[in-house]
């Protein structure tokens, strides 16, 4: 079921940053937006929020025009995680996470039963209940976004919208807010739409991608949409490239390659095979399938066979060092 669809929509400011955009999500979707710096991502979620005008074509949610709806019922559908979050004044984390709870409260209500039981379940949700008494002015980029997370939760809308959500964070917290996000879908039926520069993490989550190139966007299914689009070779460029071994852009070498060798894992580890491709590639050694110089990893070192002999080494530095020497 389709619970936000764009509709021949054209969108910009003195002139159009995209048009003609038709896309939609599902209730439930993880959707990430992806393009360049000044794509039109953010200027895309502040039109669908309202804040800019749109120049034309239709906003629905559940079939309805969001012009229809004013902002204190838009707050009761979309709730927000802007990419910086400032506080003016000094607030405790618990105070934070409660204010997702004003869009259905009068100035004068306080929190009831069911209020409490929300909060309780955001602050499980993003695991910040050791932090509840803090100043939220003093916390580290990971736990803010968290708490800012929890407060959308806490708002408990049918869709949530993030502007850069893994901006700023460290590997451990950017995994930690996408489980939160694989949950939300998972358990609570949540759709969320969201803009990242971190797409090959992102896209590990998303089931749909917005892409948006040269003024279009482009729809789909993340897959169909990453074939489409080419947007491996779209985010390339003449400094970094994709590797698929490591499953990440790494800086394009400068330097000529000195040999090619065929890495194979025999009762090594996941994490030993990392390091050993990563090392590799670090040390102008390309990875070839078809080089007839052998890698084998083993539990404890690694075993090089090439023109039918054996070499073995204890460690990564000194394999590197006699390829080098055997160039």
């Amino acid at each position: 079921m389709k619970i936000l669809e764009l509709q021949d929509l054209l969108i910009g400011y003195k002139k159009p940053i995209l048009q003609e955009v038709n896309a939609s999500v599902n209730q439930g979707d993880i959707c990430v937006i992806l393009g360049r710096n000044g794509s039109g991502k953010s200027t895309l979620i502040k039109t669908i929020l309202k804040s800019i005008p749109k120049i034309k074509g239709n906003i629905k949610i559940n079939n309805v025009e969001i012009e229809s709806f004013n902002f204190e019922l838009l707050s009761q559908i979309i709730s927000v995680v802007y990419s910086q979050n400032i506080l003016e004044n000094e607030v405790n984390v618990y105070n934070l996470v409660a204010l997702g709870r004003y869009p259905y409260k009068k100035w004068y209500e306080k929190l009831n039963k069911k209020d409490s039981l929300l909060i309780e379940k955001a602050i499980d949700y993003c695991g910040i209940s050791s932090i509840l008494n803090l100043n939220a002015n003093e916390l580290s980029d990971g736990n803010r976004q968290k708490v800012f997370i929890a407060r959308a939760i806490v708002q408990n809308t049918p869709i949530l919208i993030l502007d850069e959500p893994l901006s700023y964070l460290d590997v451990e917290n950017q995994f930690v807010i996408m489980k939160i996000f694989e949950e939300l879908s998972k358990n609570e039926n949540k759709t969320i739409l969201f803009t990242s520069h971190e797409w090959d993490q992102s896209l590990t989550i998303a089931n749909k991608m917005w892409y948006i190139n040269e003024n279009q966007l482009t729809s789909g299914m993340v897959e169909d949409v990453a074939i489409e689009k080419n947007i491996i070779n779209a985010f390339s460029n003449e400094h970094f490239e994709f590797n698929f071994y490591l499953n990440k852009f790494v800086p394009i070498l400068k330097q000529k390659s000195v040999k090619s060798v065929c890495v194979i894992c025999s009762d090594g580890k996941d994490e030993q095979i990392y390091w050993l491709t990563r090392a590799l590639r670090k040390n102008n050694i390309l990875l070839d399938e078809n080089s007839e110089i052998q890698i084998i990893t083993k539990e404890k070192h690694y075993v090089l066979k090439e023109n039918s002999s054996d070499v073995s080494f204890k460690n990564i530095e000194d394999l590197i060092n006699y390829l080098k020497i055997n160039e």
